[in-house]
């Protein structure tokens, strides 16, 4: 996910897999639209809306790094942080397990952030593992 807070515009790369294959999806947010490649379909948002994806809680928002509590790992490091998401994060997720967070440091303009969960699907009954990668830039 690429986001620029300063124009309101953003990219979000959704890919999905299976034993199947992958599938891709890219959305771009821009002028008060959000366009997905998987459909023709255009979601045009009124100016509130469109600015609500970019606040806390939003959908653009990056993940509330105060709500992560740090634990100790092998991993740890100057430039690594192992973090597990507090109850108020997972308390609303249906099925939860469990979940880690790594926060790497790149630069100091660029973090990653690497997140995989576990979570219960309810109407099959198997495990589910979720893997998700953010990408965080500090522009100055």
């Amino acid at each position: 996910m690429e986001v620029d807070y300063l124009k309101k515009t953003a990219k979000k790369s959704i890919i999905k897999s299976d034993f199947y294959g992958m599938t891709e999806t890219l959305e771009t947010y821009e002028n008060n639209m959000k366009n997905s490649s998987d459909s023709n379909e255009e979601i045009t948002f009124t100016d509130e809306e469109f600015k609500n994806l970019f606040q806390p809680g939003g959908e653009l928002y990056p993940i509330y790094l105060q709500k992560l509590v740090p634990v100790e790992s092998k991993m740890n490091n100057d430039n690594c942080q192992v973090c597990v998401p507090s109850d108020e994060l997972t308390k609303d997720i249906p099925g939860y397990i469990k979940s880690k967070y790594t926060i790497y440091k790149k630069s100091n303009d660029l973090y990653d952030i690497t997140t995989i969960m576990n979570q219960l699907d309810e109407l099959s009954g198997k495990i589910l593992m979720q893997y998700c990668n953010i990408k965080i830039y500090i522009l100055k």
